[in-house]
């Protein structure tokens, strides 16, 4: 028997799960592995109903050519440098770039695979120089180190083509020169307001049924607060971030209506012309499959095993799982095909038990040549024709509960009118979600059929 002050170091091993996890071990195999496992997670709360991050990326040092409009090279002093000419060795030249941020004088570059004269068979070739100046914030100076012959400088053919920082090169006795700074990004989200009511009248509240003696009551109770749950999780996954004041009918008063951006939006703002994760004005839309920045990836109905080794590595190129692993919430027919392919690679694992409820998360893994990917049905895909294609690739140490002060997940009781002969309740959670680092997941669609 304990005795004197109790504090949470006397109460500890007593302490209450939040709403979600109590919901989550309950049913661990339910419609919101999620939300459930984002429940044993650390979250963090915030203050602002649009409340943001700041996520340090390592600087990406390469930009890309731009010729839209103009030729992407120039002459040293700035004219046109004719198409099919010469460069000269250790002789200044422009180019316009997507962005010199990354680039300062010293650093040594490469330019690849540029189109040479387009007369007869085409030809490309690489060409490596030093930085001399930085002209603009799209424009630089470079000194090439080879004579290159008959350079393509029409509007197209060079449009686009990657230049690589490959190291620097300082003259004997020089100066140190300027350094290169990339400050952090600061993406940002809503939260959203999830409310789940029921209603009951009081002659139903005490009458008891068939197959529960105790009334309707707690059933409602418990389907209401899995029914919360499950509409958080689709939030969480296909949410769009979303924001408009609407009217409200009783009381005519003007508020605003936010909605959270889930994980599949991210991606899209990954994708998305000028997108600040891929260096913003100017960074081009990612439009193709085959392009490395594409995370969510339509496969038209079939899969090679090459195509899926190919978009497992994408996704790993990006962790913050020092295990390198993934969890895939996909529908029965993707994993399916994965089994089709892979079928001596996957095994059964147990990620973990709820012993009072002789429960188990199962999961099936698949070791691969660049971590370790856990496939997960989720009934929402599984239940839906449209989805059971689908899977979403999810680095979990990326994703972040973020509830508005005080506003987690609750069950509010004796919310009915006072006159009311009847009893309303309802579940009511003010969330959002932060998903950092979105080239960490991917979205692939409609695998239909191994190829």
């Amino acid at each position: 028997m304990a005795f004197g002050l109790v504090s949470t170091g006397t109460t500890s091993s007593y302490a209450s799960l939040n709403s979600r996890r109590k919901i989550f071990y309950q049913y661990p195999t339910g419609a919101m592995p999620l939300m459930g496992l984002l429940s044993m997670l650390p979250s963090e709360e915030t203050d602002k109903v649009n409340f943001g991050w700041w996520e340090r990326r390592f600087p990406v040092q390469r930009t890309a050519t731009v010729a839209s409009g103009t030729a992407p090279f120039l002459n040293g002093d700035g004219t046109p440098f004719a198409d099919a000419s010469n460069f000269v060795a250790n002789t200044e030249y422009r180019v316009n770039v997507v962005s010199t941020d990354p680039f300062k004088p010293t650093h040594v570059i490469e330019l690849r695979n540029i189109a040479l004269a387009h007369a007869g068979t085409p030809a490309t070739t690489s060409i490596r120089g030093t930085v001399v100046e930085i002209n603009s914030t799209t424009q630089l100076t470079f000194r090439p180190y080879s004579a290159v012959t008959s350079v393509d400088n029409r509007t197209t053919d060079n449009n686009g083509k990657t230049i690589a920082i490959i190291g620097t090169a300082n003259a004997e006795g020089g100066r140190s020169g300027t350094g290169v700074i990339q400050f952090p990004i600061n993406p940002t989200n809503l939260t959203q307001i999830f409310r789940t009511a029921f209603n009951i009248t009081r002659t139903a509240l005490k009458t008891g049924l068939q197959f529960d003696k105790s009334g309707p009551y707690k059933m409602q109770a418990k389907e209401n607060g899995l029914r919360h749950m499950i509409e958080m999780e689709k939030a969480f996954l296909f949410g769009e971030q979303h924001t408009v004041l609407v009217t409200d009918p009783d009381t005519g008063d003007v508020t605003p209506e936010t909605k959270t951006g889930g994980v599949i939006d991210f991606l899209r703002k990954w994708e998305a012309a000028n997108s600040i994760y891929r260096g913003g004005s100017g960074a081009p839309a990612v439009t193709l499959n085959t392009d490395d920045n594409k995370r969510i990836i339509d496969l038209g109905g079939t899969m090679t095993k090459g195509q899926y080794n190919t978009y497992v590595s994408r996704a790993f190129r990006k962790t913050s799982d020092k295990a390198y692993e993934k969890l895939v919430l996909c529908g029965g027919t993707f994993l399916e095909v994965v089994n089709s392919l892979f079928e001596r690679d996957i095994v059964r694992t147990t990620l973990f038990t709820e012993k009072s409820r002789n429960a188990e998360f199962i999961v099936h893994s698949h070791t691969t040549l660049r971590g370790t990917v856990h496939y997960k049905v989720h009934p929402l895909f599984d239940e839906d024709p449209d989805l059971q294609g689908n899977a979403l690739f999810l680095d979990m140490g990326n994703l972040m509960y973020r509830p508005l002060t005080d506003s987690d997940t609750v069950f509010l009781k004796g919310r009915q009118e006072t006159d009311r002969d009847g009893r309303k309740d309802e579940w009511i959670t003010e969330a959002g979600l932060e998903c950092r680092f979105p080239e960490s997941h991917e979205y692939l669609m409609n695998v239909l059929a191994a190829a």
